[in-house]
């Protein structure tokens, strides 16, 4: 029973001796996570490294270079019975390689590879809609990475994506990191992001990100044909015009011997602001008046073409719907004069008529006091 009282007290006393001996002899990565073993940035990243160990230790970089005091974003210190090594700096390509954190006894190590990624994105252009557009990434001659795109927050996949009318087919090749749209339309002109990350890492934390762009020419959606208003209305002219780059938009009038007059927006009652985030797309004129009315078309312009668009403003007058209630309002009102001055001639007849009937009924009665005369003069 002694014996082993003994045995265990020597075992739990080993243990403890141990424990003590690997405490004391610790390297602890803070950041990045101990779990990340090789680390992706891009050229003006913020590189941020720190250690605490268990006893003095030093920071040094593809086994050569050692950090010291002096060296720019890079400290080292006691607090609180740790040793803290921390290096913060914007890294460039020459800044890739491998960082060992080593305690000066050698008894622990930590080593962090760090690859500073210059990622370029080929554009291209869409020039015609249904046209096929290819853009990609380009990574150099890294190694061991994934790819992945990414369209407006969401990732891409192989084939088909969206739905309906939004559904888009997408070929992505890893051999050249392209992505390819056979029918590319207007709504797929824009930014494409590429995400870099070394394989078998963990997203978010170690990976780079470039953009690809569908450039195109300006493309407008065009207005309506006309615009009917009414004096003292106003008239607001949006042009819907897509492009990448983003074009640059003008307005004009055109006058009656089909010149451009350049509408600036200093011009009385006049005002061009941007719409959609697309600066000077918005026109508006307040207070129409008949002078008002013509021709108007905004221009969109890039490095690759132009384009335009008009659209007929048409002013009437404020009193212009009065009109057909008053010629209707006029024609009632002859209507019923000449109504009025019909029956009164038509009862003027009838007493006319009438006297005729009277005389005659007179007449006869004389002649038949004639003829009684003259029997009674013949009788005698």
């Amino acid at each position: 029973m002694m014996f082993r009282e003994s045995l265990c007290i020597k075992i739990c006393t080993l243990a403890i001796l141990v424990s003590a001996i690997a405490a004391q002899d610790t390297v602890t990565r803070i950041s990045p996570k101990p779990s990340v073993t090789r680390l992706f940035l891009k050229p003006n990243d913020k590189l941020y490294l720190e250690y605490h160990t268990s006893s003095e230790s030093e920071l040094r970089f593809n086994a050569g270079k050692t950090f010291g005091d002096g060296s720019p974003g890079f400290r080292s210190y006691f607090e609180g019975g740790i040793y803290k090594v921390k290096l913060s700096k914007s890294v460039s390509i020459a800044d890739s390689g491998q960082y060992i954190c080593e305690l000066k006894n050698k008894a622990a190590r930590d080593t962090m590879n760090i690859l500073v990624v210059n990622i370029t994105g080929k554009n291209d252009v869409l020039k015609n809609e249904l046209d096929t557009v290819t853009v990609g990434c380009s990574v150099g001659t890294l190694n061991g990475y994934s790819l992945m795109w990414y369209r407006k927050g969401k990732e891409l996949v192989n084939g088909a994506n969206g739905s309906g009318k939004e559904e888009t087919v997408y070929n992505i090749s890893r051999v050249d990191d392209t992505i390819t749209i056979n029918e590319a339309t207007r709504d797929n002109i824009g930014q494409f992001d590429c995400v870099v990350f070394p394989d078998k890492e963990e997203l978010p934390n170690v990976n780079v990100t470039g953009s690809a762009f569908v450039e195109s020419t300006p493309y407008i959606n065009h207005f309506d044909r006309s615009k009917n208003l009414v004096q003292g209305d106003t008239v607001k002219i949006e042009c819907k015009a897509f492009a990448y780059p983003i074009p640059t938009i003008t307005w004009f009038r055109v006058m009656d011997d089909e010149t451009e007059k350049p509408l600036s927006g200093a011009e009385n009652r006049t005002i061009i602001s941007a719409a959609n985030g697309i600066p000077n797309a918005k026109l508006e004129i307040s207070e129409l008046v008949m002078e008002d009315a013509g021709t108007y078309g905004c221009r969109a312009t890039n490095e690759f073409n132009s384009t335009s668009a008009t659209i007929l403003v048409r002013v009437k007058d404020k009193y212009a719907a009065l009109w057909p209630f008053l010629g209707i309002v006029v024609e009632v009102v002859i209507l019923c004069v000449i109504i009025f001055i019909y029956e009164k001639k038509r009862g003027k007849r009838h007493e006319e008529d009438d006297s005729p009937d009277v005389q005659k009924t007179n007449s006869h009665d004389h002649k038949d006091d004639d003829l009684r005369k003259r029997n009674k003069n013949i009788k005698a």
